[in-house]
């Protein structure tokens, strides 16, 4: 659920910075969330930080994915969005 409002929500801002820009900050505040994990003990504490990195993951991947359609040959760009979700 926090992937999907998060692919909307990105999907309806029109940003100014460029992607390759957007990616380290938007990995950075997937980050924060799982690395609390660490802290929480409380299962329901554990649903809200999954749900707040959550939505970070749809715009993280918009981001990867436009990279790789931007620099991909145009020949070798099946294989490059092959490689790409591959590493994730």
């Amino acid at each position: 659920v926090g992937s999907a409002l998060g692919g909307l929500a990105y999907g309806a801002m029109h940003l100014a910075r460029p992607v390759e820009r957007q990616i380290p900050v938007s990995v950075g505040v997937l980050a924060l969330p799982l690395a609390l994990h660490l802290a929480t003990t409380s299962p329901w504490g554990l649903a809200v930080l999954a749900f707040v990195a959550g939505l970070m993951i749809a715009p993280s991947l918009i981001g990867v994915t436009l990279l790789v359609s931007r620099y991909a040959p145009a020949s070798y760009v099946t294989e490059a969005f092959t490689w790409s979700q591959t590493a994730i």
